[in-house]
Order: structure tokens, then C-alpha cells, then sequence
């Protein structure tokens, strides 16, 4: 199927709704997902170890699946660095507290090797990406009268505004994980 972006204008509504509405680890997940361009499954994978906070990057180098399950690699089976602008660090600084810090606390050695994102119901990383979906995307398009898409258009959102924004496409795609003629194609 061909991308079905949001608008930058949608973007900003559904997030200023979920703030109306959710809790704040929500709200830094899907801030994170319409800023970073990651999949669902490299996101939900995302480990503090992963990050570089002075070089404002990020390592994509697992991906969880359905049920939880874990692989090393991305969709395409390649690690990748992902440059972090201002809004995708400030989700990391909204999860800090809930993550990091409560695992710290735990005297463990591998403190970094906590996940970023976490359920907010269960206290635990996410497993897949259904739950965001059902309970939080879904009904913030629905209460904003905004055409539903799927989630995994926040992917596409990233693309398409840094296109417009005049971004390189090679800097994109390698952003996304993809090829420079796959980007091309799709956007």
C-alpha cells in the first residue's frame, strides 16, 4: 500500500489531545514514533544502552516482535543510527524517571540495559504495538475527526516532512532504514 501520511497539522492535534488525555509515557512514545521515523518493533526494542545522549543519536539494532520475542538487527537485518532532534529527546527525558531511574534503583550493574518506553497500565516495556494502537491512537484520531490511518503512518509522517523540509533523501532513507531508490519510490 502507498504511505498515508499525516499532516504536520494532525501530527501536532494528536499529540496535543493524547497530552489531554493519556499519561505522559504515552505521549512520549508517539512523540517519539512522529520524530525518530522508527518501526513499531525497533521502538518498543529501544534500550537506554541503545542511546548516545551527547551525540543525540540512537542505535536501532533489535527489534521485538509479537508476543515479545527478540532479534538482533532491524526489519531489514542491518543496525543503523538514527539522529535524535529536540522533540524525540524530550520523550526520552519525559521516560527517564519512569525507566531508567526505576531500574537504577534496582542496584543493578546493567542499569542501561533497561527498555525506554513502557506500558503505563502495567509498568512494563511494551510486548507489541497493539495496545498503543487500540487504546491510544485509535481514539484520539476518533475524538479529533482525523481520517483514520494506521499508526505505522507516523513512519510515513516523518518521511514526508522532512522531504518537504528540504532534508537529503540519501540522509532520509538512511534515517528510515531504507534505500535511497525505496524512498524515492514510496515518497
Amino acid at each position: 500500500k502507498l504511505p498515508d501520511p499525516l499532516s504536520r497539522e494532525e501530527r501536532d492535534c494528536i499529540l496535543a489531545d493524547m497530552r489531554a488525555h493519556y499519561d505522559e509515557r504515552v505521549i512520549a512514545y508517539f512523540q517519539w514514533m512522529f520524530f525518530t521515523g522508527m518501526r513499531p518493533e525497533e521502538a518498543i526494542a529501544l534500550r537506554w544502552s541503545d542511546l548516545d545522549l551527547r551525540r543525540h543519536v540512537v542505535r536501532v539494532q533489535r527489534v521485538r516482535t509479537f508476543k515479545g520475542s527478540e532479534r538482533d538487527g532491524s526489519k531489514t537485518h542491518t543496525e543503523r543510527d538514527v539522529d535524535l532532534v529536540p522533540q524525540a529527546v524530550e520523550a526520552l527525558r519525559t521516560m527517564r524517571p519512569h525507566t531508567l531511574l526505576q531500574h537504577t534503583d534496582r542496584d543493578d550493574d546493567e542499569d542501561t540495559e533497561a527498555d525506554v518506553f513502557q506500558n503505563p497500565v502495567t509498568r512494563r516495556p511494551w510486548h507489541d504495538e497493539r495496545s498503543q494502537r487500540d487504546h491510544y491512537w485509535k481514539p484520539a484520531l476518533k475524538r479529533l475527526g482525523i481520517r483514520w490511518r494506521k499508526a505505522y503512518n507516523t513512519r510515513h509522517t516523518y518521511a514526508t516532512v522532512a522531504l518537504m523540509a528540504g532534508a537529503p533523501p540519501a540522509y532520509i532513507a538512511s534515517q528510515l532504514g531504507n534505500s535511497v531508490k525505496m524512498l524515492l519510490d514510496r515518497y
